[in-house]
């Protein structure tokens, strides 16, 4: 099992295209760590891929702080960061 974190901020639409393409195999465990976007991307996030955890950060700390912040909270031995952009 390997934990993916993808780091967002007001952009939950290509967060979750990033979401989607990571979760195409049953190994990964997806956290979106949401960099205190305007808007709550939780809902959303929970409704789309199975398993995706989310973590509110309540103010923005920068894409690094974000992806340490997500890779601590990650049960997984295997550990990775990626970008939500296209």
């Amino acid at each position: 099992m390997i934990a993916v974190v993808i780091i967002n901020w007001n952009d939950t639409a290509a967060s979750l295209r990033a979401l989607r393409s990571i979760t195409a195999t049953d190994a990964v465990l997806p956290i979106l760590v949401d960099n205190d976007s305007v808007d709550d991307p939780t809902p959303v996030v929970l409704s789309a891929p199975p398993d995706a955890r989310v973590e509110r950060l309540t103010e923005n700390r920068g894409y690094a702080a974000a992806c340490n912040h997500g890779v601590s909270v990650a049960s997984a031995a295997c550990r990775s960061c990626a970008r939500d952009e296209q």
